[in-house]
């Protein structure tokens, strides 16, 4: 979220539930593989009733001695003050001199002893081994893995215990969720982490583009409810639409809208790009269609990891080989980046517009691997550079220059240029390889019976078609004529996506191993 309160910007939503079994998970590979741990002195666990709590006994040592410490010098101030008072007889005197004597000696020693708990460390490293007890963090991690994302208060109350901090970061695009375990041991409490696990990008629209956008900081503009209900109050525009334009990460958007719709005055933060004529009357147009659809409460945008990484690859090079740009495109296989070179039609019953295509065709033949392919060109002679989808940019791509490409296709004036914010839409490449990567593991799921005598194959070693491939399996299962049909063509596919095997885009194409399906093999 932005620093101040009044003007908040989500930046990903994460489930609870994804939080805690990527944390059940990741600790189980922690403690597996070796994670740093540190005692913590002066802190202890014990039973209450319900639930094991942890204590922090040198705090609370710390706060009993304070509470001494001020008892005594309240005493020592108040027995000085008798022992002067006129009234009294020489031996009362005496003896109230002596008790602020003692008092104050108290107040010193409490002061001593406050001194050394906060001078001892608070982590200490282990030496050597030491037991740790079970009976709270294994039955709160077994159930927190069985819970299916329901936690219950239970469970709740378990995770609580042995979580002592939980943060997030983000690094190339992706969250990492971080925790720390408190772990009972026979001489205390020892901490174990920090543990870390990915928690993913949070999400494909607005919020990952606003974690890397500067936004304009506007303390005394309404809040979105209001601009909201102002426009659609005008009758102009749906409360989707607009809706839409208050949640794009521009605050630029939503004023020209008010001025254009009900007559506001510029902002001075709006710039004169912003205030560009064709560009005003192009924004008008898209929220004010009375035919209205997108994405639906109020999703300004929609990204493509792969799209990105795609566009910036052809934009770099220029016309390029698919077979030859296969291993930089980091594409799950080559149908996938051959799916791009199209428009892509909507779902059905979908309200948004269909995908457009990211790269052009240049040359077209059987074989995918040969197939050429080039950016998609500005009017200015340039490569798109930025692959977004949001309301105002149908073609879906944008060029440095700010025209968007092949803009007559959809009615749009030669003569409009989007301002230079709108190049913040272009997601960083190593951020939309951190994300494509992050695909390509979770498509490699349990494999099934099939999909693990199809690795254990000869042909797949030495490469082999999928007929020869079929014949093999007929003869290790002892069934001369047994016809897999679909079910193979469909397993070899799936190996594909998940990085196993590759085919060499040949007809018939000839299937073999990836270097990762030979480590696989191995591991097994």
């Amino acid at each position: 979220m932005t620093a101040d309160s009044t003007d908040m910007q989500n930046v990903g939503y994460f489930k609870a539930a994804t939080i805690v079994e990527g944390f059940v998970d990741a600790t189980i590979d922690a403690l597996r593989t070796g994670v740093p741990v540190s005692r913590l002195p002066g802190q202890s666990v014990f039973a209450s009733t319900h639930v094991h709590q942890v204590v922090d006994v040198r705090a609370d040592q710390i706060a009993a001695l304070e509470h001494a410490r001020d008892q005594a010098e309240r005493l020592a101030v108040r027995a000085r003050a008798l022992s002067l008072a006129e009234e009294m007889d020489e031996a009362e005197s005496l003896d109230y001199a002596a008790t602020a004597r003692k008092a104050r000696r108290d107040a010193a020693e409490a002061r001593q002893k406050i001194a050394e708990l906060r001078d001892m460390p608070t982590n200490v490293a282990p030496i050597g081994e030491f037991d740790a007890l079970t009976d709270v963090w294994i039955p709160a991690l077994a159930r927190l893995r069985r819970s299916s994302g329901r936690v219950s208060q239970r469970d709740y109350l378990a995770l609580k215990t042995v979580v002592r901090k939980y943060w997030q970061v983000r690094r190339d695009g992706v969250w990492y969720g971080r925790a720390t375990i408190m772990v009972n041991t026979s001489d205390g409490v020892a901490e174990l982490g920090p543990i870390e696990w990915p928690l993913g990008r949070g999400g494909k629209g607005t919020q990952a583009l606003a974690v890397n956008m500067p936004r304009t900081r506007v303390l005394s503009r309404d809040s979105r409810k209001t601009v909201v209900a102002r426009l659609v109050a005008t009758g102009r525009i749906e409360r989707d639409a607009a809706l839409t334009a208050c949640n794009a990460p521009f605050s630029e958007l939503s004023a020209v809208l008010l001025h254009e719709i009900c007559g506001d005055a510029y902002p001075a933060w709006v710039s004169d790009q912003w205030r560009d004529p064709t560009f005003v009357q192009w924004l008008v147009r898209v929220y004010t269609d009375p035919k209205w659809a997108w994405l639906g409460r109020g999703k300004y945008s929609e990204l493509s990891s792969l799209r990105q990484h795609i566009v910036n690859y052809a934009a770099e090079r220029g016309e390029f080989v698919l077979g030859e740009a296969a291993p930089d495109l980091y594409a799950f296989d080559l149908h996938t980046v051959v799916r791009l070179a199209h428009d892509a039609p909507a779902a059905a019953g979908a309200r948004i517009r269909d995908w457009r295509s990211s790269i052009e065709p240049v040359e077209y033949t059987r074989e995918f691997a040969t197939r050429r392919y080039a950016p998609v060109a500005c009017a200015c002679g340039q490569p798109a550079t930025v692959s977004t989808r949001v309301p105002e940019i149908p073609r879906d791509l944008l060029c440095a220059c700010g025209r968007m490409p092949q803009g007559e296709r959809f009615g749009a004036p030669a003569t409009l240029r989007f301002p230079d914010e709108y190049q913040a839409l272009r997601v960083p490449d190593a951020e939309c390889l951190a994300d494509v990567r992050a695909q390509n593991e979770r498509r490699r799921v349990a494999l099934t019976p099939m999909q693990l005598q199809l690795l254990s194959l000869d042909g797949l070693r030495s490469g082999a078609s999928a007929k020869a491939l079929r014949q093999e399996l007929n003869e290790r299962n002892g069934q001369e004529r047994l016809d897999y049909g679909a079910g193979l063509s469909v397993a070899l596919r799936r190996l594909q996506r998940q990085g196993y095997v590759t085919e060499d885009g040949a007809r018939p194409a000839i299937w073999g191993l990836t270097d990762d399906g030979v480590e696989y093999l191995a591991s097994r």
